[in-house]
């Protein structure tokens, strides 16, 4: 299964960036395709209300449009609310959302919390969501791991001078899960923070599988899921947990 890191920048434009993503995505040839966190606004607080999109909206209407496998988050409007919502678009077809629960700093200003994080099952097997700050919390991908999540998705702005923590982190989820981890982080800055890139995939293993630099670009890997079900078979651990 070819993966697909597309490592932008996010400009100002809401229009711009889900152009960019979309000829992208009709130029490159993958099964599956990675956004980064809030890939069509960026976190541009002042514009976000007025960027904010229902589920069904024009954003995700178009990704829908190119019958492709795309994962990412865009700024959903609900019920008066704005959300941090993860989507999981499988060919063509929207088959599961998670809204972030762990927000950083401003985000809590802006952004209601989610309030579920579940495996959402897909052809491409059954998948999670950490999204950027999430990934701080090792309760949160455990419980998607002990539910059976074999890829957990990191749709991230994850900023300087953070890579040595973004690295150990990302390593640290997929070695003690036992599941792959595809984190996409953007590059660029916005009015308060600056991006360093580093987009990855981590195996089971927590072996850094691929690795973006810090530019804009485009990079590509296959994995595939039996090698979850090996490495927790070879190593029990998410079996073995006894209460304390």
């Amino acid at each position: 299964m070819k993966i697909a890191l597309i490592q932008t920048d996010i400009k100002t434009k809401k229009e711009e960036n889900v152009g960019n993503i979309l000829n992208h995505i009709k130029n490159f040839d993958a099964d599956i395709y990675c956004l980064p966190e809030v890939f069509s606004t960026g976190f541009n607080y002042k514009d976000l209300a007025e960027n904010a999109e229902q589920i069904n909206g024009q954003t995700i209407q178009k990704l829908r449009e190119t019958g492709k496998t795309i994962s990412g988050t865009f700024v959903e409007k609900e019920g008066g609310r704005i959300y941090n919502t993860a989507f999981f678009i499988s060919e063509g077809e929207l088959i599961g959302t998670y809204r972030k629960i762990h927000r950083f700093n401003l985000e809590k200003d802006v952004f209601s919390q989610g309030d579920k994080a579940e495996v959402i099952q897909t052809k491409s097997g059954k998948i999670g969501f950490l999204t950027c700050y999430d990934i701080r919390f090792p309760e949160h991908a455990r419980k998607l791991a002990l539910e059976g999540a074999e890829i957990l998705f990191v749709p991230a702005n994850f900023p300087n001078p953070r890579m040595r923590h973004w690295r150990l982190l990302l390593q640290a989820r997929a070695l003690e899960n036992l599941c792959y981890i595809i984190a996409v982080n953007r590059v660029g800055r916005d009015e308060n923070n600056s991006y360093f890139g580093h987009s990855m995939i981590v195996s089971p293993l927590g072996e850094i599988m691929c690795e973006a630099g810090n530019c804009e670009e485009i990079i590509t890997h296959d994995i595939d899921v039996f090698e979850v079900n090996e490495a927790r078979e070879k190593l029990p651990y998410l079996s073995d947990i006894a209460e304390l």
